[in-house]
């Protein structure tokens, strides 16, 4: 289907054949109209006339018929969207679950671009970061980033929410600016998995590429016993502005290649 739709020469040919049977069709049927209308028996359609009506249906024929193909070409358009063309295997090495506590957080306005493979549109291979910006490192332990992705359908157009979760172990002041600031900013985050697949091509996922995280929650409780007064922080992205894709993953090349991309990222 895909490669008949694309080929506009195939496309044409086809309209023009439509084209002749619709003039050969109602050529037929003027020429016998005529002749059953005709006083004198055995008299058949003017050649002009049938020649008029060949030419016309010709044209209808033609019209129709490349109308129906842009039709086909547009309906193949919308479907060729979302064709999986891929099997998905099990990994017999098995998945290992969770996340590294640690993870890096930047301005969504400061990453100036992210390039995507022309192979995978999941797959990040470059970060470039805005002049003198970089992603700041936000420090966890054990069990203290939450990251999450929800596909969200809606009633036109299906997207992805982005959430992380994560609790702050430091109440001095600078980590309370820090918090002050998140309040109002747009952000992009990298996530590391602990399942780090072939070579590093699963270690680290992008979370808000597209259109950012906004903060949703700030709350602490200081007699909390589990957490000992932390401070609770959620990122998601907004209502208004849900991602069109789940997480990316950046990786390029090889796990060397890749932790060199975010060793920069970290570097104004």
């Amino acid at each position: 289907m895909k490669n008949f739709t694309s080929n506009k020469n195939l496309r044409m040919v086809r309209a023009m054949l439509n084209g002749l049977l619709f003039a050969l069709f109602f050529g037929m049927l003027v020429s016998s109209a005529v002749a059953v209308a005709s006083p004198n028996p055995g008299d058949t359609a003017s050649p002009v006339l049938a020649l008029a009506v060949a030419a016309v249906s010709f044209a209808g024929g033609f019209v129709l018929a490349k109308g129906f193909s842009h039709s086909e070409r547009r309906a193949a358009t919308f479907v060729a969207c979302s064709l999986i063309d891929a099997d998905i295997t099990f990994d017999c090495g098995g998945l290992t679950g969770g996340v590294m506590p640690e993870f890096y957080l930047a301005n969504k306005e400061d990453v100036a671009s992210i390039d995507l493979s022309v192979t995978n549109p999941m797959v990040a291979e470059l970060i470039t970061m805005v002049v003198a910006k970089q992603f700041f490192t936000i420090a966890g332990q054990l069990q203290s980033l939450e990251p999450k992705s929800i596909f969200v359908p809606g009633k036109y157009i299906n997207q992805y929410d982005h959430e992380i979760t994560f609790y702050v172990f430091d109440i001095k002041p600078g980590a309370l600016e820090q918090l002050l600031n998140m309040k109002d900013g747009n952000f992009t985050a990298i996530v590391r998995n602990n399942s780090t697949g072939v070579d590093g091509n699963s270690k680290y996922d992008i979370y808000g590429g597209e259109s950012g995280l906004k903060c949703i929650l700030q709350e602490r409780t200081p007699n909390d016993t589990e957490n000992l007064g932390a401070w609770k922080v959620t990122l998601k992205t907004a209502e208004y502005a849900r991602e069109g894709k789940p997480p990316l993953r950046l990786y390029d090349t090889d796990s060397t290649t890749t932790e060199a991309i975010v060793t920069g990222l970290l570097t104004p």
